[in-house]
């Protein structure tokens, strides 16, 4: 649901928990959370939440508690300021667990990373920032921003800065090896070799799933009459407690295979 928290530019904004812009796209070319759908209702629960607060009618049903943000506003009962509150949900996009993240390429909403070592790459040199926090691309600024010239671009997106010795001086970015090893921490130690081979518990029986509709471009079959299209369905096939052969087994995301 939504949240308020320090935005990178000091001030307090309201996002959407578990999304952030971490700079992998031009905000303006792919708004992510902070898009509309078809009939012109915000995806957004942050801003579904300031109309619902002007006495709108939203599309979604939830319940937010101010009180409870990680920065709660005055008087945090009746919540935020509909007509001042600032929301920063333009080009943000949910946030995955990092478990077996090995076995889940390639990487990022558009697939644009595939693999890990592209990933640590793209966070070491602070995401693929186009211009300062004051001219940001990636934040989405300008006269045709919906939030005027402010950076929407995630706070914690920045270079990373390597473990040194004390006193010593901080390069920017991590040193190769602390990258090598910040990959072998993520491919190896968080990958579960039973989810990789759909062993017992994650085994599970034959599995329909949609998969478009009966037709083409131009016309859809409808053999019932209904007016819905027909669902057409490719099968997972079943899997037993025992897993699939290693031939068959999911890949770490350099291609070698996951030990049990």
């Amino acid at each position: 649901m939504g949240d308020a928290r320090v935005d990178r530019n000091g001030g307090v904004a309201l996002y959407d928990s578990g999304f952030y812009n971490i700079g992998v796209r031009p905000t303006a070319e792919d708004r992510g959370a902070g898009a509309t759908d078809p009939w012109g209702n915000p995806l957004s629960y942050a801003r579904q939440y300031l109309d619902k607060l002007r006495g709108n009618a939203v599309p979604d049903a939830f319940s937010i508690n101010a009180c409870r943000f990680e920065v709660p506003p005055p008087g945090c009962a009746l919540g935020p300021n509909p007509e001042t509150e600032r929301v920063a949900v333009d080009g943000a996009f949910k946030t995955p667990t990092l478990r077996n993240v090995s076995l889940t390429r390639p990487y990022f909403h558009n697939g644009s990373r595939l693999t890990l070592e592209q990933v640590v790459d793209f966070y070491n040199r602070g995401g693929d920032r186009r211009g300062p926090d004051g001219d940001d691309t990636t934040g989405y600024v300008g006269p045709d921003a919906p939030n005027g010239s402010t950076s929407n671009l995630d706070p914690d997106i920045e270079v990373l800065r390597p473990v040194v010795e004390p006193n010593a001086l901080t390069p920017k970015g991590l040193m190769e090896q602390q990258k090598a090893d910040l990959v072998d921490f993520l491919r190896h130690a968080l990958t579960d070799p039973r989810v990789a081979c759909e062993q017992a518990p994650f085994d599970h029986p034959s599995l329909p799933i949609p998969n478009g509709h009966a037709g083409d471009r131009l016309n859809v079959a409808d053999s019932d009459g209904d007016g819905d299209a027909d669902d057409e369905f490719i099968s997972l096939p079943a899997v037993g407690a025992a897993g699939r052969p290693p031939a068959q087994c999911l890949t770490h995301d350099d291609g070698s295979a996951v030990t049990m």
